[in-house]
């Protein structure tokens, strides 16, 4: 697939959606600190004040690359972020960058709190990351583990929707 055409596909799927109640970047990264002694009311300070919530396509792709916590995202919160993610890889792939590692292994079904995560996803999101994981290797020079992981992805789950 052509990555101009792989692009616009994710952008239309995922066109319109917010963070709603969704836990955000912000909120996952506390969670993640959560277990270091801080009382609540202080981690609750830590949240970014200038989150976007409301367009995912208006995220600071900067903010993608800082100490992502994908893994403790709810399914609102997911869907929000994932299509930034995808397109962030597609423009600067870094094989050992935390963003491109997160991405890859916030695909890979392994568990059924992704899989948790997958069910709120209508067929276009879900067929638009399938096409991300399909042309993935053949549009950035993939290292093994990545190419791996997007291949397991497919097998395992998203390749249904090819």
């Amino acid at each position: 697939m052509d990555r101009v055409i792989l692009e616009k596909e994710i952008r239309k799927a995922f066109r319109g959606v917010v963070l709603g109640k969704g836990m955000s970047l912000g909120q996952a990264r506390v969670r993640d600190r959560s277990g270091e002694g801080f009382p609540d009311e202080d981690l609750a300070k830590l949240i970014p004040d200038n989150e976007v919530k409301d367009d995912w396509t208006k995220i600071d792709p900067d903010q993608l690359d800082n100490d992502l916590c994908t893994g403790y995202l709810d399914a609102e919160g997911f869907r929000y972020y994932i299509p930034a993610l995808m397109l962030s890889v597609l423009d600067r792939y870094i094989p050992i960058d935390f963003r491109v590692v997160s991405t890859f292994s916030e695909l890979d079904a392994d568990s059924d709190h992704r899989k948790l995560q997958y069910a709120m996803l209508n067929d276009a999101q879900s067929r638009a990351i399938a096409h991300f994981l399909q042309a993935a290797p053949h549009l950035l020079p993939l290292k093994l583990g990545d190419s791996e992981r997007a291949s397991l992805a497919l097998q395992n789950y998203w390749g249904r929707y090819l």
